[in-house]
């Protein structure tokens, strides 16, 4: 991971008045990292607008933009003395940057349809996917174009109403395609910062981005160190899966965490955001109760019988599947079925069966 960004390195320096939709916390993470891209750099920008962080991109290399230049409804709403909804707003883009004496390479299209092509990439930051089927787009030819040390930053990767791309993300870093930065970011900043990961250069075989959050066959987490960004792209993946009624798949990642009370803090705030299907409502529950005993604490005390209720069924269940060293699926259901027959009554002894 990259080391942790010096103290009061958030704090912006030489800003340019162009418009910009990110904050001040936002431009002084970028500019951190930019900071350490070698001389004459590549650099990529997926949803520019109209400059405000292009201007400071341009300094370091050769920079390409992508975007579809349209003004949208929100554009309208939020500055309405600009352009109206549906015209073009890469004069103005262009002006701007050209006022600062910068000249970007421009991709003018929409975003299903953009691949890149060209050399290794030193630099990308996305703006513009809201979605991860979106984000997947954007991200299936820029992950193999990544240098070994180059950045990808991804504007609302760690937001929770953006669960799914901050999910998608969570699982191209378990599936060894990118690598997650430490930066010590404040924890307003939901930027998602990554380098290259030891099979980026690697062509995923999945074809979608839930197929590939879903996907936890044959991988392991692998995070060098838990920081609140890694926790929350955890949590994103779990999240999802499990709301897709794919609980066992959620318990498998669950099971090679360590117990970690911050996790809580970080399930807290995605918990709510999740969308959860009526049928799946109650394995989801159960999912959620397992992850708050998981995280509680290292050592777990069992001070009710496994036949008390459902939920001390499940706890006693899951204590004994966190110690064996097969790879059977923990299924909730199947607890729930066997608990409703009986089969955790206490036997003679006073022992759980």
């Amino acid at each position: 991971m990259h080391a942790p960004l010096p103290p009061g390195k958030f704090s912006l320096e030489n800003a340019v008045d162009v418009p910009c939709m990110m904050g001040e916390t936002d431009l002084a993470l970028i500019q951190q990292i930019l900071s350490d891209l070698r001389p004459n750099a590549l650099l990529l920008e997926v949803g520019p607008w109209l400059g405000g962080i292009s201007q400071h991109l341009a300094q370091y290399g050769t920079l390409h933009v992508v975007d579809r230049f349209i003004w949208s409804d929100l554009n309208a709403q939020n500055h309405p003395d600009i352009l109206s909804p549906g015209q073009s707003f890469r004069p103005l883009f262009e002006d701007y940057l050209a006022k600062q004496g910068a000249a970007p390479v421009i991709h003018q299209t929409e975003l299903e349809d953009f691949a890149w092509g060209g050399d290794l990439l030193d630099f990308c930051l996305i703006d513009m996917p809201r979605t991860a089927s979106d984000l997947w787009h954007c991200l299936h030819s820029i992950v193999p174009s990544l240098q070994s040390n180059g950045f990808l930053l991804v504007k609302h990767g760690l937001t929770p109403d953006h669960h799914d791309m901050t999910a998608l993300l969570g699982a191209l870093v378990d599936h060894g395609r990118l690598a997650p930065v430490r930066t010590g970011q404040p924890h307003w900043c939901n930027i998602a910062v990554f380098q290259a990961g030891p099979k980026s250069a690697q062509a995923l075989p999945h074809r979608n981005s839930l197929e590939l959050i879903t996907d936890v066959s044959g991988h392991q987490i692998q995070h060098d160190t838990i920081t609140p960004e890694t926790l929350t792209l955890t949590a994103a993946r779990m999240g999802v899966i499990a709301a897709q009624g794919q609980t066992p798949a959620a318990c498998s990642l669950l099971r090679q965490q360590k117990p970690d009370p911050q996790m809580l803090a970080a399930w807290g705030k995605l918990e709510p955001m999740l969308e959860v299907d009526s049928a799946h409502a109650g394995a989801f529950a159960a999912f959620c109760e397992l992850l708050e005993y998981h995280h509680s604490a290292q050592s777990k005390s069992h001070w009710a019988p496994a036949s008390q209720s459902l939920t001390w069924a499940l706890r006693h269940s899951w204590a004994a599947y966190m110690d064996e060293k097969d790879t059977n699926d923990f299924d909730i259901d199947a607890i729930a079925q066997a608990f409703a027959r009986g089969d955790f009554n206490e036997d003679e002894e006073g022992e759980d069966t």
